[in-house]
């Protein structure tokens, strides 16, 4: 059989987690290499995909999501394929949700009278 007869295994999800929740807007999805040139990466809001947010053409093994286009709170799909001249079919969709950013900083008070 040639190449594009042949079943292409899917990538395999590495990251984030199912049912992650993000500590903010900063979010990259990752996938173990399978051999691809090229991959092929959506993220909806709906676990369909009908209503997509990002549907990408990538080189990389990773999708870094742009902030702009998520809310807070919102629960968004995605899921990946090869996208070479054979593709595979989509991996299994995983599901994540935009959380509240988090501060590394500690606020605390500082007495000016205290001694030095």
């Amino acid at each position: 059989p040639t190449p594009a007869d042949s079943v292409i295994k899917a990538p395999t999800l590495s990251s984030p987690l199912n049912n992650y929740e993000s500590e903010g807007f900063t979010l990259i999805l990752e996938w173990m290499d399978i051999g691809a040139s090229r991959y092929r990466v959506q993220v909806g809001l709906d676990a369909g995909f009908k209503n997509l947010l990002f549907d990408s053409v990538v080189t990389e093994r990773e999708f870094i999501c742009p902030s702009p286009a998520m809310q807070l709170g919102d629960t968004l799909y995605w899921r990946v394929k090869s996208w070479d001249d054979a593709k595979s079919d989509w991996t299994a969709a995983r599901h994540f949700t935009i959380g509240m950013p988090h501060s590394a900083k500690s606020d605390f008070f500082v007495n000016p009278e205290a001694p030095k």
